[in-house]
């Protein structure tokens, strides 16, 4: 503990969590801004708890125990709704209380729990049963309740699914434009095939849910896959990116308004059409603004698009030795073979190679300052095996990084991927680029105290607000569930 002590740890909180009552634990962090706190709520296979943690430094505050321990037995007879805990779909604040939402194992129904603080226990509302023939592939809250997108098979009809926060179930039907995309890869096909895109269950196999946050970017690991769902206030958007460079944006209001299709192209930057086998690349949406990375023959290029015109804003080609032409970090890695919780840099050149090796980039952005965008460009490898296999399904473990606001780490069903990146400054207004300047990142704070300790990624919880990470593990030999406040 005194490593964390001496780098800049400030609050330890202990909430006791019995260590035969641990199968299965699960934590979910929130912000509550009425109340300024921070909100977990922990969940095993047989009981859930919620504590509020204040966020001030003052170090005699104890945590507040929102609700009494909820328990059922192994069949579930005293509350049946509670079995539901590995299938978290979210939470909404309301007044004095919180509602969530739970999926059965198939996804066949979504029930929602409602909780007032101190007022009793958790009573379950209503539900929404997925019918025959349709499938779930996107779940999330606004501020006006919980929505659930539903695919009906074989077709690019969808069902909207809308539970207000007072109650009851509303659903809109709408047609999306997807059909006759052409030929291109969407989701992992070979670059040479033909395939067609006939449907919108060509294309959402690997949706990986993003939600907006003011502050931060979602992992990077979450922005790698070819098609994402951004949440954003009334409506969402679906873009798929494809191996010639192409975005397709579907713009999906969540009312009875249709939906719209935008397409964007590396052509009229790259003069031509990128070379298969030789390119790849990735979208990232922020605010209005779409912006595309690509590297084509190893050399970097990055664009920003105005969403709703449709134009291209800026453009930047990599300068006459191949390397970005603005202003970036050093590329960095995390991990290798030997040190795999280490930080260090690495010759963009060798980005470049893994990038094209792995056949994966991403790209996220944030607000930054006053008037500045921060961007993350990067890859992910396999420190071990180094297969592009293992590789693919190891970035389909992170897909739903982007279904809790606030994250930064999740853990992954392959403990192998990693990724290498840097990271670039641009003014907000103009997009002109701007001197990049390290942000204050604990990050590899949090990583090398967690090795140190031999704490189970899996059992993690890593929630950063206001410049601030809360790091949370459960700790056998003192039967409690820590958490740190860096």
């Amino acid at each position: 503990m005194a490593c964390l002590a001496g780098n800049g740890q400030q609050q330890v909180f202990d909430l006791p969590l019995d260590s035969t009552e641990t199968d299965g634990l699960r934590v979910f962090p929130g912000y509550d801004p009425q109340t300024a706190s921070i909100q977990l709520t922990l969940t095993t296979r047989h009981t859930l708890r919620r504590y509020a943690l204040p966020t001030g430094d003052s170090t005699l505050a104890p945590p507040q125990e929102l609700t009494r321990t909820i328990s059922y037995d192994k069949n579930g007879r005293k509350e049946s709704f509670l079995p539901f805990f590995d299938f978290y779909q979210g939470y909404l604040l309301i007044e004095g209380g919180v509602e969530e939402a739970f999926a059965d194992k198939k996804n066949t129904i979504i029930r929602f729990v409602r909780t007032r603080y101190n007022q009793g226990d958790p009573q379950q509302t209503d539900s929404i049963p997925i019918p025959p023939g349709e499938s779930l592939f996107a779940a999330f809250y606004q501020v006006d309740g919980f929505y659930a997108l539903c695919l009906q098979k074989s077709s690019s009809r969808i069902s909207i699914y809308h539970h207000p926060p007072g109650g009851g179930v509303g659903v809109i039907q709408k047609e999306l434009p997807v059909k006759d995309w052409g030929k291109g890869g969407h989701t992992g096909e070979k670059s040479t095939g033909q395939k067609r895109v006939d449907d919108l269950s060509d294309l959402v196999g690997e949706l990986a849910i993003i939600r907006s946050e003011p502050t931060q970017a979602p992992p990077l690991l979450s922005a790698l896959s070819k098609a994402k769902c951004y949440v954003t206030p009334g409506k969402c958007y679906l873009t798929f990116d494809n191996i010639r460079l192409v975005t397709r944006v579907l713009e999906l209001p969540l009312d009875d308004r249709p939906c719209t299709l935008h397409e964007f192209t590396t052509e009229p930057w790259f003069h031509g059409e990128p070379p298969q086998g030789f390119s790849n690349g990735n979208s990232y949406l922020l605010d209005s603004t779409l912006i595309t990375a690509a590297i084509i023959h190893r050399k970097l290029y990055l664009a920003f698009y105005d969403l709703t015109t449709g134009k291209c804003k800026a453009v930047f080609p990599p300068d006459e030795k191949g390397f970005p032409s603005f202003p970036h970090s050093p590329a960095q890695q995390i991990g290798d073979f030997w040190k795999k919780g280490a930080v260090h840099r690495i010759p963009m050149e060798e980005f470049y190679e893994n990038s094209f090796d792995y056949w994966t980039l991403g790209i996220t952005a944030r607000h930054y300052g006053d008037d500045q965008l921060e961007l993350e460009i990067g890859t992910a490898y396999d420190r071990e095996t180094f297969g592009k296999f293992m590789v693919a399904f190891g970035s389909m473990g992170f897909a739903a990084a982007g279904f809790g606001t606030g994250f930064v780490f999740l853990g992954p069903g392959n403990n192998h991927s990693n990724t290498m990146f840097f990271k670039s400054h641009f003014r907000a207004a103009g997009l002109s680029p701007a001197s990049y300047t390290e942000s204050k990142d604990k990050s590899e704070l949090i990583d090398t105290f967690a090795d140190l300790q031999k704490i189970p990624r899996k059992s993690m919880m890593v929630l950063q607000r206001d410049g601030s990470y809360w790091l949370g593990f459960f700790d056998p030999t003192y039967q409690h569930y820590r958490v740190y406040k860096f």
